[in-house]
This record gives structure tokens, sequence and C-alpha cells, in this order.
């Protein structure tokens, strides 16, 4: 008898999930309109608008972003809910109405030209709706000691959705710059592995992706940043803002349950990959996350690493070699007092069950917070120390490995950052209101 052998790439495995939630999504009821399922940038004013809204006891923001549009949608409803049961300020009430009239109203819900923020360019036939979003902004930047001297620069974020009912959007925005044309803006220089200049200008793309979104659960595939925890700045365990990753990737919500995964690429020349779950529970105003993530080099997408609820470190313990490196984290994040929130969360790196005294484990920690002021002025603080041993993220490289997508580079520190491990740092900051549209730092 012969014997037949199959063999699944990864990238066939990619092009068939994409293939399926294409199917789901066609099979889905298609509503009258069709405005999308995309994820909102970590960027956006939202963020914090709702941040501060948690901190003052009226809703709980979850701590795996970026978050879609639907769960936005059931985060202001939220907040409206518990409208009456609260004094808001002047400043308050204007970015309540700002999130309203962005998520939660009927006409916002079915058409982008009725947001808040609606788009530049926007066309629709049924079931398709095509928005296409352009800005401008000029900035004037005076680095300390620098021989240049004040020197100004032109920002554009070209944006395209392409969304076809409510269950299938396709984003795609670059990140223009144009500057003076000297150091590593010189022409066919190299700010970072993803950019080169030309005469001044530099093009970064920066987020490419398609997504696949229902009520309860969405699967996107396709270039986006990764933003686990509570904290407001340099993640323990994920890149945020610092870069985004080519990755497949879903989230599911189940009651009080929300799993997250994803499955990216650092470095296509050097086969760096990482992989990442968390689980996150929420109790009352409680949220608990347990994350683990796995970084790996030399080979293709590894399938022992896809598995949501199965342990990377037994996997990678007992199938394959010690060169992986397995970092464990947690976090709790507690809304309290309506006034203030609380965070903390710790790290562990290349835990060590047996060991020889030889190479002893990493750690990282954090704790944090926000206040949310209203009398006698109207401000918002937050605020975090952080600590990260030493050699923590790189299995004993250098300091400025970081977690990055290639050795070399110090640009592109992912996990991490700057200023790296063996070192903790304090950060305060404050955002006042003295008027509703003004915020002073």
């Amino acid at each position: 008898m012969q014997r037949c052998k199959a063999h699944v790439h990864f990238r066939d495995f990619t092009i068939l999930t994409v293939a399926v939630g294409m199917m789901f999504a066609c099979l889905a009821p298609v509503p009258a309109a069709g405005v999308g399922q995309e994820l909102i940038p970590l960027e956006n004013w939202s963020y914090k608008a709702i941040e501060r809204f948690e901190s003052l006891g009226m809703c709980n923001v979850p701590a795996d972003g970026p978050f879609t549009r639907a769960e936005f949608i059931k985060i202001v409803n939220e907040i409206l809910e518990k409208t009456f049961e609260r004094r808001l300020t002047p400043r308050d009430r204007y970015e309540l109405d700002r999130l309203r009239k962005e998520y939660s109203d009927f006409a916002a819900q079915r058409d982008p030209q009725a947001r808040y923020d609606p788009p530049t360019f926007f066309v629709q036939e049924h079931p398709m709706t095509l928005e296409m979003d352009l800005d401008l902004a000029g900035v004037a930047d005076k680095p300390l000691l620098d021989e240049f001297g004040t020197e100004f620069y032109l920002n554009s974020n070209p944006a395209v959705k392409l969304h076809f009912s409510d269950h299938v959007t396709y984003d795609v925005r670059y990140r223009l710059v144009m500057g003076p044309e000297h150091g590593v803006r010189a022409r066919n220089q190299k700010p970072s592995r993803r950019e080169r200049s030309f005469k001044g200008l530099t093009s970064l793309y920066e987020r490419s992706y398609v997504i696949f979104g229902w009520r309860w659960a969405h699967v996107f595939f396709g270039r986006e940043y990764v933003d686990w925890g509570p904290s407001d700045w340099g993640k323990l365990i994920t890149p945020s803002q610092l870069i985004s990753i080519d990755q497949l990737g879903w989230r599911a919500k189940l009651k009080w349950f929300r799993f997250s995964m994803f499955h990216g690429t650092l470095s296509p020349e050097l086969q760096r990959h990482i992989a990442g779950h968390r689980v996150e529970m929420r109790f009352g105003r409680v949220t608990i996350g347990l994350n683990e993530t796995a970084v790996y080099a030399g080979r293709e997408w590894d399938p022992i690493y896809f598995f949501p609820l199965a342990s990377f470190y037994a996997n990678q313990f007992n199938e394959r070699g010690n060169d992986d490196n397995i970092l464990w984290s947690g976090d709790i994040k507690v809304s309290f007092l309506d006034a203030l929130t609380l965070y903390t969360g710790g790290l562990i790196d290349d835990f060590q069950f047996e060991r020889d005294g030889s190479n002893p484990d990493k750690y990282a920690l954090e704790v944090g917070g926000r206040l949310a002021v209203s009398e006698p002025v109207a401000s918002t603080w937050r605020f975090r120390y952080q600590w990260v041993d030493i050699y923590t993220y790189t299995h004993l490289d250098t300091l400025t490995y970081y977690l990055s997508g290639e050795a070399e580079r110090d640009l592109d520190e992912l996990v991490g950052g700057a200023p790296g491990p063996d070192a903790d740092t304090w950060r305060i900051e404050g955002e006042f209101y003295p008027h509703p549209t003004v915020i002073v730092l």
C-alpha cells in the first residue's frame, strides 16, 4: 500500500484563515449599511477619553488593544448609562459628547459621514463602503544644543478603508514626513529599517490589515500594533506604539473573559518571530490579565505557538530546544473611589524550574495609576514606576538589544524599549482643562 504525505506550510495556513474568515463574513446577515469593523488606531483621542471615565467609575476599559469600533460602542454605551449618576465637569461633558457622536449615535453607526470625525472622502454602494482620510500638520522642532537650530517638518497620514457590510474591513495607512535633508534624513539614508529618505521625504508603511469581525469575536491578518497591559507608557510585554508587527491575530469575548492572541514576524531576514496569548478576567472593578509570550528564530512560524489555551513554556520545554525565549507576565487593574485607577504588572523571563545558578531568572515590575480630578480645576494625572532587571528580554545578549526586529539596530526596540534593561524609571504626566476644548500639559 502506498502512503500519501501531506505538508501544510504556514503561508498556506494564512491564506486558509483569510478564506475561512471571508466565507463566514459572507454567510453572516448583511445590514442595510456597511460601516465595517476596523481597529481604532492606538493614538486616537478616544482611548484617553474612556480611560478618564474609567477612573471616574463609569466604565471598564480592557487592557488588550487596539479596540474595534464595536468594542468602543459598547464602552461608550456603558458610560452613557451612568451619566445621570455623576456630576460631570464641562470637559467631561465635552468628551462624552464627542464619544457619543463618534460611536454611540444611531446615525454614526450606519454612516461614517455622520460621525464626530468623518472621513475626508466617502462613497458607498451597498454592501461596500470606501473611506479615505488625509490630514496635514506642520511641526517646528529645536533639539537642545543642536547645530541646525529650529527646523520645520510637514506631516501627513493618508489612510484608506474598504468595508464589506459590517463584517469585513481592509485598512491601510502611511506616515509621510517632509523635513530638512541631513543626518538620517539625507538622501538614501534609513531612519529605520522600514524607511528610506529621498530628498528629506520619508514614508512609513505603518498599518495594513484585513479584519473579519462579529459581535463576540474578530480575526485579523496584516500589519498592526499590539498593546497588552494597563500601563500608559512602555508596555512590559508587547510593542505597543513603538512598531507595528506583521501578524495573524484574533480576540474573543465570553461574559467576563477576554481571550487574545497574535503570531507575528519581527525580522523576515533573520526569521525572527514573536507569538503571544492573553486571558483577561473582569470581576466588578477589578481586571486581571495573564500573558505568555514566545520569541524564536531560525524557522518559519511554529505551530506549537498557535494554540491559544496551550502552555507555550511546556510545549517549548518538551518539543523544542532551549533557544526559544518564553516570557510570563501578569497585571492587575483596580478602579475605586470614583477618581483613581491603580495597576501593577510583573514579568519573568526565561523561567528555570531546575536551575544550576549560572543562568538566573530575569524580572520586570511596574506600578502606576491614573487620577481624574474634577475640582477645583479639572485635570488628569498619570504616573508609573518601572524596574527592569539586567538582560531581561534578551537571552543574555547586549543591553541595547532589547526585543528588536534587527539585532544591529537600536531604533527598532520593541518590548523593553528605551532606556532598556537594568533600569528603573519614574514618569508623571498631568493634563489640565482650563476650558472644555483646551488641554495644558
